[in-house]
């Protein structure tokens, strides 16, 4: 930890405050390798100690990390009745990081981290997840689809813009209108410049007012590279539509049932895993009636069997009587 934590400055350190549960799937891209595994192999019994906040739902602490991870991010799409994980529907515009993909992210890495499988690629956490029989292939093979193109996508996003902190147009009345209004604030930046200019303002205000100018400038050549169809063609909404966002509202409650704690939410079996099996408890007896049991809780009686013959051993004649049908 202290050979990760070196190069970082002081308020870098102080705002690394759990060194132990840094990241969920992590794989070394540069440094030193026996560091790296040092580092997970001290992780380790952390994660699989007692959970930290609550320790009577949960198995281990990687179970609460990956679980309440998850319950995060249902409760910020819980919160926004526009999202498209429950209206199923595009907006005039998107925002395909974080509308479309972002979610679908999160779900795959926490079950990867969930389940501690050793691999970062999502494609392959979902691979593993079917083999081991948590997923269903039909669940899986779909949620594969939707994360390939939602990742297509945003390589299409990336090729074309600077960054990706920017929604794509679907609606061409919706963009003319943006455009309008980053125009408007252009020509506004320009009459603040030429006024400063005017006025023989110092030189810190003058570079100031430029880069205003500037960086307005470069915002609407961006947002023009975003107009209706230059990213996101029309065959592909269609797609969005009618493929993807359907499932985008099955991926919203297959999340919810995982983090409820069925065992059977993602279509196999053994996603309750890191959650403690609660004991069967019949409610105590009503006020006024007699029990033989002090306790206000019983647990429920074993019922045997009939005694059958074992196969190949002949039953003793008072179990062939009794067995024996009446006349």
């Amino acid at each position: 930890v202290d050979l990760i934590e070196k190069p970082l400055g002081v308020k870098d350190r102080r705002e690394s405050k759990n060194i132990v549960v840094l990241g969920r799937n992590m794989m070394n891209i540069y440094g030193n390798q026996g560091t790296f595994d040092a580092f997970l192999k001290a992780r380790e019994p952390f994660l699989a100690g007692a959970a930290k906040d609550n320790p009577d739902r949960y198995v281990s602490q990687r179970h609460e990390i990956s679980m309440e991870s998850m319950k995060e991010n249902i409760l910020r799409i819980g919160g926004d009745p526009s999202s498209i994980f429950l209206t199923g529907k595009l907006g005039d515009k998107v925002d395909i990081k974080r509308e479309l993909y972002r979610f679908s992210e999160q779900f795959v890495t926490n079950l990867g981290f969930y389940f501690d499988l050793q691999t970062q690629n999502t494609i392959d956490i979902v691979n593993e997840l079917m083999k081991k029989g948590v997923i269903s292939q039909e669940i899986g093979e779909k949620l594969q689809e939707y994360m390939n193109f939602m990742v297509g996508l945003r390589l299409k996003q990336q090729r074309v813009l600077s960054s990706q902190a920017h929604a794509v147009y679907l609606n061409e009345d919706t963009f003319q209108k943006d455009l309008k209004k980053l125009q408007s604030e252009l020509s506004a930046l320009r009459g603040n410049l030429a006024f400063l200019e005017e006025s023989q303002s110092s030189d810190q205000a003058l570079k100031n007012a430029k880069k205003a100018v500037m960086d307005k400038t470069h915002e609407i050549e961006e947002v023009k590279k975003m107009a209706p169809g230059k990213i996101i063609t029309p065959e592909e909404v269609e797609m969005l539509n009618t493929k993807y966002l359907p499932f985008a509202l099955e991926l919203f409650q297959l999340s919810k049932d995982w983090i409820s704690g069925k065992d059977d939410a993602l279509g196999g079996a053994g996603a309750a895993i890191g959650i403690k099996a609660l004991e069967v408890i019949i409610p105590s007896t009503p006020k006024g009636t007699t029990t033989d049991t002090p306790s206000s809780t019983k647990k429920l009686p074993i019922i045997e069997g009939p005694k059958l013959p074992i196969p190949g051993i002949a039953p003793l004649e008072d179990e062939s009587a009794a067995a024996a049908p009446a006349a």
